[in-house]
C-alpha cells in the first residue's frame, strides 16, 4: 500500500506518519508539506511545495497512491471563516481531486473532529468537506472524528492554552477512553491503516470506534 500523508509535521500527523513507517502493510510513504519533516526512512518520499493549492507540479508523482491520510489542520480559533475553510476545505478537496485525476481507484481517509455535524462554523466548514469528499468518486472515503488525542511519536502542542488544556485532561485520559471520548494519534494512524486496507467506505469513526478498529492492526 502506497500512502500520502499532509500535516504530518501536526499534532495528529507526527502519530499517523510513524506508523505508517512501521506498518508491515505500508509499502510506501509519500508526504506532502510545504516544509520537511525530518523524518529519514528507506520507505519515505517528501513533496515539499510552496502552496497547497497548487500540486500541479507534482500531480505526476500521486498515480501510484493507494490512499491519501488527510490529517492537514487548525484550529478555527482566531480564525475569520474564510480563512479556516481554504484551510479545511479548499485544499483537501484540491488534494482529492488531483489525486482521483491520477488514480481513480484513490482513496481518502480525512481528518475531521468531534462535533462536527454541530452548528458552529467549524462545524459546519468541516461537515461540507466530508460531504463532498463523499461525493468525489473517490473509491473509499472514512472519515475520523476523534474528541481527546493523546500525542504519542513525540508530538507536541503548540500554544499555551492549548498545553494547559492537554497537562489539565491527560490524566483523564483512562477514564475519558472508558466511556470512548479518547484516542492517540498513533492509533488514529493504526485505523487509518486499517480502513485503507479494508476499504471502509462511508463509515464515519469516533474515538471509541477508531481504537477497536485500530487495534485490528
Amino acid at each position: 500500500m502506497h500512502v500520502l500523508i499532509s500535516g504530518a509535521t501536526g499534532f495528529v500527523g507526527i502519530g499517523v506518519l510513524a506508523e505508517a513507517l512501521s506498518a508491515p502493510d505500508v509499502t510506501a510513504v509519500t508526504v506532502l508539506g510545504r516544509r520537511p519533516t525530518g523524518v529519514e526512512h528507506s520507505k519515505l518520499t517528501e513533496l515539499v511545495v510552496g502552496d497547497m493549492a497548487d500540486l500541479s507540479g507534482i500531480a505526476d508523482q500521486l498515480a501510484k497512491v493507494d490512499v491519501c491520510f488527510w490529517c492537514l489542520g487548525i484550529s478555527s480559533g482566531g480564525l475569520d471563516e474564510a480563512t479556516y475553510t481554504h484551510i479545511t476545505y479548499t485544499l483537501a478537496m484540491h488534494a482529492a481531486r488531483t489525486l482521483l485525476e491520477q488514480n481513480p481507484n484513490a482513496q481518502f481517509c480525512f481528518l475531521s473532529g468531534s462535533g462536527a455535524d454541530g452548528k458552529a462554523m467549524w462545524a459546519q466548514v468541516k461537515k461540507r468537506t466530508e460531504d463532498e469528499l463523499g461525493a468525489l468518486g473517490l473509491a473509499s472515503v472514512v472519515v475520523f472524528r476523534p474528541a481527546f488525542i493523546r500525542g504519542l511519536h513525540g508530538a507536541q502542542l503548540r500554544g499555551a492554552l492549548y498545553k494547559f488544556a492537554y497537562a489539565l485532561f491527560t490524566p483523564l485520559t483512562p477514564l475519558i477512553r472508558l466511556f470512548g471520548g479518547a484516542t492517540s494519534n498513533a492509533e488514529i494512524g493504526r485505523a487509518m491503516i486499517v480502513a485503507a486496507r479494508e476499504g471502509m467506505d462511508g463509515e464515519t469513526l469516533d474515538s471509541g470506534e477508531i481504537n477497536s478498529i485500530a487495534a485490528r492492526l
